[in-house]
This record gives structure tokens, C-alpha cells and sequence, in this order.
């Protein structure tokens, strides 16, 4: 029975007692294997929680034969002999009974009599006693063998959604009513959500779901006005009872290199703006290195693709390039994640170990708990990994990434001040591409012959504007995902406005009447001329008359709109 015992359903057990007591106007009690008392009624309710010290013996008896036992007169019978109370027993009566399971004898359960009008209770209708007593001892048995197969089943969900959440892949259960039963936090993370599928992402992938093959296929999630792209898989239980497999192409393309050991053609780092530059230079740079890198950016800038340029420009680039991301794991997991344990005797190798003579990127850093950080650290500085009790060297060139400014985290007490001057003596900055909105077109030029490079394809004027226009909160990535579905969508050879996302022109046509709003136009002509008064050394009067209003009036405008300069 391992660990359940009767005390884990004393609650029911006591219920059912309280119930007989009441009825059958005699005491009862029931007592585990180990003859510790889990219920009981009248005289015996003060001694539940408590073993029967010295007062067992015929319970005892009841468990080892596993029969049940009558006892018409206690304190005088055979069996009583070795009682602390023979010859002076307290009771007028009992019938014991073994409550088995699995063939054992798991428990005992007593009718008791304290006096003379009980005694005449139980004992006139015996056989109808003992045939109902045996009858209360199965039900607690099988109300036992439910919390047994109950905490069995949640043990093996537990085990099951533990294995679920180590995996990069996005895990979603769907049940027979359509709704999520489990979604492991792979998914979570992936759908940008917290700690439950919103419904409306749930219902497009069920929408999605009905004609995807058994190999799969790219489908695209419209996650609060932002086009996600994943690689699904959809598996049909029974009914409606349903899992769902999201991937991240990217990570299956790069751990499909990985494996083959082939270098990915033609990446560059695409864009004109100065920062870009900048980041070009560093990557020079590092690449030929060992020092750790901390790339530094929102989600969606491109900083696991800077990390891959980096190793496919470093001596290292015919190894693998590997990727783990933090925030999928607790403390207890990141630790055996990273750096490794023993299960039985069998030891299994961390990330850390398996990226030996290579390169790992380690994502999404900032949650990476104090314990974890301090053990990193470590790592860093000697290169060790503790393995059957001896320290093992490994070589691996480290990359990190996060979208916090960990400085901030730093003084806070949440990221270690030695963790974070290690890696921030090679630190890269990835702009948004709403600050490097030069870049926007070069980028969706680059994704449109991606996805149809067989075909010669462009983008309107109209869809050039849309897209420029746009601000991008979801980064490359988005503008990867949008060009993506684009492609999907259609085969015409110019894209034009009715090809887009519905998100993207509804934005632009809520721009255009913004142009027409009378307040906006004011506001944006007095900011234009207070900044060009400003830059040739002008005076807010000079501005007024170009504006042909008074002084007292622009200063009202610039109050009640708010104007900063």
C-alpha cells in the first residue's frame, strides 16, 4: 500500500461511524494496520489520533488471522488474556472485524458495547451484525482503493506534466467539452500567456486544427494584433478530447543544423542603421573570443539570430550551436537542466555539458533564480562540472540573452552584482525595430524572397506606407510572422494593402482619419514650429507670430495640450 494508510480518508471513515453509531445505538471504532485509532463514537471519540497502547489484543488477532472475532464476554476470554484490563474490563461486548484490500488486512472495525443495553443490541441480532459489520468494512476498502487510484493518477499527471514542461515543445490538452484541461508551460510561454490559454487563442488554434495532417503544419495565431507563426500538430484522442504540439520553426530549423552539423546559408545582419553597424562591428569582434556575451534586447529583435551569426562566425562553427531558454523552468529544474544529476546510477548530462566545444545560448537570463546565478557564476570562472564525484573541465563558449536592462534587476537584490559585471564586459544592445524604422522594408523585401524564393514578388506603394507605418511592439519576429502569413495567403505577385493583415490596415485607416482630427494637426504644427524656433536660438514670441496667434495663446496651447520640449 506504500504510503496510504487509513488516516489519508479519516474524514469519510469517521462520517460512516458517526452514521452506524446512530442507527445501531452501539459504539464504534475503526483502527489502522498499525493499531492506531482513525475514528470512533461516544466513549472512543476522545481516543482518536491515539495508539491503542496495551488495549490492541484482539485487534491485533482481527488483523493477523484476517477473521473476524466475537467477544461476548471481555476481560474473561481467552483471547483477553495479557490485557492491561482482564478482570476488569470497561466493555459488555465487541465484534471486530478486518477491513482487506488487495489481500490485506489494512485496518479493524469494532462494534462495541459499554453497558448492558448495548450488549443486548449487539448480541440479540449477531449475525445480522457481524453480516452488516463485514459489509462496512468492504465500503471502507474500496473507498480506499478510489484515493489509492485517485492519488496514483494525480502522481502520474504530475509526473507526466513535469516531462510535458522540460520539453521545448508546447503541450495543450484539450477536453471532451473543447475547452483546456492542461498546457504545459512551453506553450504558455510561446502564446505570450501567463497562466491560461485566453480563449480567443484557444479557439483559433481549434480553428486551425481541423486540417492539419499527421506531419504537421505552419499555421499563424493572431495574438493581441500580433501574427505569431508556429509549427502544429494536432492528435485526436477520443470525441472531442484532443492535445495540441506547438513548435517554433526557428527552433526546429536550428536544432535540425544542429544535428547535421551544417552551417545556416546566407545569414547576414540586414539593416543601414547606425546601431546596426555598431552591432555588426561587435560581432567581428567576439566571434574569435571566449569571453561570455550578454545580448540585450526586447522580444523579437533578433538576438537569438545575432547569437547563431556569432558562432557560425567563430572557430566553433562546424559544431553545434545550441539553445536553452530559463524561464521554462523551476529552480529544482534549471539546476538539473544546465548542470546535470544522477537518477539512480545513471548520470544524466546538463545543457552545459552537452554544449562542450561549442556554443550555447542561454535565454530569457533574468529569471534565472539567485541559486541558480550563484552556480553559473561558478561555472564561469572555472569551467567545472561535478559529475560521480569528481570535477570534470568543460570548454563552452557562452552566450546570454535577456529583454531587461539586468542592471535595474541588479539593484533590486534579484541579479547578482558578479553574475552581471561578468557578462556585461561584452555586452550587445539590440534596438527595437520601431527605433530603426529605416530598416522595416529591407527586412520584408528579405522575408518575401525567403518565403517565395522561386518568385519574383514586391510590395506596392500602398503596402510599403502600411508597413512603415506600423510600429512593430512584436519586433522582427512579428514582421517575420506577418510576411509569413502574407505568403501563405496568397500567390499574387505584388503585395498590396487587401493582402495584409486585417490589424495592419485597420491601424493605418485609424492614422488617416487622425490626420483629419482638427486638435491633431494643431498639436503637431505648434511641436513642429516651438522645435525649429528652438534649433536656431528663436524665442517663443518669434513663435507665436509665425504660428498668427498671441503669446498668452500659445502658452494656454502648449499648458492644455501638453507640449514638452
Amino acid at each position: 500500500m506504500n504510503n496510504f494508510d487509513l488516516k489519508t480518508i479519516q474524514l469519510p471513515i469517521q462520517q460512516i461511524v458517526n452514521a452506524i453509531a446512530s442507527v445501531l445505538k452501539i459504539e464504534i471504532e475503526v483502527a489502522d494496520k498499525h493499531l492506531f485509532r482513525v475514528a470512533g463514537t461516544g466513549q472512543i471519540k476522545s481516543q482518536i489520533w491515539k495508539e491503542m497502547n496495551g488495549e490492541d489484543l484482539i485487534y491485533k488477532r482481527c488483523i493477523q488471522t484476517k477473521q473476524t472475532i466475537v467477544i461476548e464476554n471481555p476481560g474473561f476470554n481467552s483471547f483477553c488474556s495479557g490485557c492491561l484490563h482482564f478482570g476488569h474490563c470497561k466493555e459488555h461486548g465487541e465484534i471486530c472485524c478486518p477491513i482487506i484490500l488487495d489481500g490485506e488486512a489494512i485496518g479493524v472495525i469494532g462494534l462495541i458495547a459499554f453497558d448492558k443495553i448495548q450488549q443486548q443490541r449487539l448480541f440479540t441480532h449477531k449475525v445480522e451484525n457481524i453480516a452488516f459489520l463485514e459489509q462496512i468494512a468492504q465500503i471502507i476498502a474500496t473507498k480506499m482503493q478510489e484515493t489509492k487510484f485517485y492519488k496514483n493518477y494525480i502522481v502520474s499527471q504530475k509526473k507526466i506534466s513535469t516531462i510535458f514542461d522540460y520539453v521545448d515543445t508546447g503541450i495543450i490538452s484539450i477536453n471532451q467539452d473543447g475547452a483546456c484541461e492542461y498546457v504545459s508551460k512551453g506553450a504558455l510561454h510561446m502564446l505570450h500567456m501567463d497562466e491560461a490559454i485566453e480563449s480567443f487563442v484557444l479557439q483559433q488554434l481549434l480553428e486551425q486544427a481541423e486540417n492539419i495532417p499527421n506531419s504537421g503544419r505552419t499555421v499563424f495565431i493572431d495574438i493581441h494584433d500580433t501574427i505569431h507563426k508556429f509549427h502544429m500538430k494536432y492528435q485526436k484522442i477520443e470525441g472531442n478530447q484532443a492535445v495540441i504540439m506547438l513548435d517554433n520553426p526557428k527552433n526546429i530549423e536550428s536544432i535540425s543544423h544542429s544535428l547535421l552539423n551544417v552551417p545556416l546559408q546566407n545569414q547576414r545582419l540586414i539593416g543601414n542603421h547606425p546601431s546596426i553597424q555598431n552591432i555588426r562591428n561587435k560581432m567581428s569582434k567576439f566571434s574569435n573570443n571566449s569571453m561570455p556575451i550578454l545580448i540585450i534586447g526586447e522580444q523579437g529583435t533578433g538576438r537569438s539570430y545575432i547569437a547563431e551569426l556569432i558562432h557560425q562566425q567563430s572557430p566553433l562553427k562546424d559544431k553545434p550551436f545550441h539553445r536553452f531558454n530559463c524561464s521554462y523552468y523551476s529552480e529544482e529544474q534549471l539546476l538539473k537542466q544546465l548542470f546535470g544529476y544522477h537518477m539512480n546510477t545513471e548520470y544524466l548530462k546538463g545543457k552545459l555539458e552537452l554544449a562542450h566545444q561549442s556554443t550555447i545560448l542561454i535565454e530569457e537570463i533574468e529569471t534565472m533564480p539567485i541559486n541558480v546565478q550563484a552556480r553559473f557564476m561558478k561555472f564561469l570562472e572555472d569551467g567545472l562540472i561535478f559529475r560521480k564525484g569528481k570535477l570534470y573541465p568543460i570548454n563552452t563558449r557562452i552566450i546570454v540573452s535577456s529583454n531587461h536592462y539586468l542592471i535595474k534587476q541588479m539593484k533590486e537584490g534579484l541579479f547578482r552584482k558578479d553574475l552581471y559585471y561578468k557578462l556585461n564586459i561584452t555586452p550587445i544592445h539590440v534596438p527595437t525595430l520601431h527605433e530603426r524604422s529605416e530598416d522595416i522594408l529591407p527586412l520584408a523585401e528579405n522575408f518575401l524572397k525567403q518565403n517565395s524564393p522561386t518568385k519574383s514578388r514586391q510590395f506596392s506603394r500602398e503596402a510599403k506606407i502600411i508597413l512603415e507605418n506600423y510600429t512593430w511592439p512584436g519586433n522582427i519576429k512579428e514582421l517575420e510572422n506577418v510576411i509569413a502569413y502574407i505568403c501563405d495567403m496568397t500567390e499574387d505577385p505584388i503585395i498590396c494593402p487587401q493582402h495584409l493583415p486585417e490589424f495592419l490596415t485597420r491601424l493605418e485607416q485609424q492614422n488617416n482619419i487622425e490626420k483629419f482630427n482638427l486638435q491633431t494637426i494643431e498639436i503637431k504644427t505648434i511641436t513642429e514650429v516651438l522645435e525649429t524656433i528652438k534649433r536656431v536660438g528663436g524665442s517663443k514670441d518669434q513663435a507665436a507670430q509665425l504660428l498668427g496667434i498671441s503669446r498668452a495663446t500659445l502658452f494656454r496651447k502648449i499648458k492644455d495640450y501638453q507640449i514638452g520640449l
